[in-house]
């Protein structure tokens, strides 16, 4: 070095080893997910990107408090369509699953096919407990959604008819009614199926179907039916 040359030191002077540490330490950036949400309250609504655990507790409590730019204050928040919350990638089956709705009632009828459309299920309909016998006898499907009171069949009768054939397990069955769950407690634990009460709430329903659907990756095909 020259008489007079100032000497010349990188702007950050971090030495190898610390840097190489510092990598190391350094946070992976949160993946989050668009969801369009909307106010409660004034009905606002637009997208926003939120964290896994922010997702998960939508799902689970049905909103969040976040602030609202007209209200300006913090509002209980919901999402436009609750099937944005389902984590596909985790939960789509390795195969296409077959699902049987029987269900006079369009309103519970569309519920379904939403929920079973995420994971792109083949969804079939029947309108009573005749045709969805009907169906069961003639082809193999993946989940059972059962009202409790059939047009034409109590729900004892179509759950016998179902064992007797060996059609489906009792954990592949799911059934929906009007009674609170303490006035079918006797029936369905006797049977060890699943229970979701009417009116049809999204959220306790979605993690039904997906607790059925996404635990039945066995080889053999299952059978399974849906009947409201």
């Amino acid at each position: 070095m020259y008489r007079g040359e100032r000497l010349r030191l990188p702007a950050n002077p971090v030495r190898p080893g610390l840097q190489a540490g510092m990598e190391q330490a350094a946070a992976p950036e949160p993946q989050t997910v668009e969801v369009r949400l909307r106010c409660k309250v004034c009905w606002d609504e637009g997208p926003v990107a939120l964290n896994p655990q922010q997702v998960e507790q939508l799902r689970t409590c049905g909103h969040l408090e976040m602030h609202c730019r007209y209200c300006k204050t913090e509002r209980a928040w919901e999402a436009v369509d609750p099937t944005e919350l389902i984590p596909k990638p985790a939960l789509a089956p390795t195969a296409p699953k077959r699902v049987l709705l029987v269900d006079p009632d369009p309103a519970s009828l569309a519920l379904l096919q939403r929920i079973c459309g995420a994971w792109e299920a083949h969804i079939e309909v029947a309108q009573n407990a005749e045709e969805g016998m009907r169906k069961l006898a003639e082809a193999s499907y993946d989940l059972l959604i059962s009202e409790m009171r059939l047009s034409d069949m109590p729900a004892e009768g179509f759950l016998k008819f179902i064992r007797d054939n060996l059609l489906l397990s009792p954990e592949q069955i799911i059934f929906l009614g009007r009674e609170s769950p303490h006035a079918v407690h006797k029936f369905v634990a006797a049977n060890g199926c699943g229970y979701c009460r009417k009116p049809l709430q999204f959220t306790e329903l979605s993690q039904e179907v997906e607790a059925r659907l996404c635990g039945n990756d066995s080889e053999e095909a299952t059978t399974t039916a849906v009947i409201l």
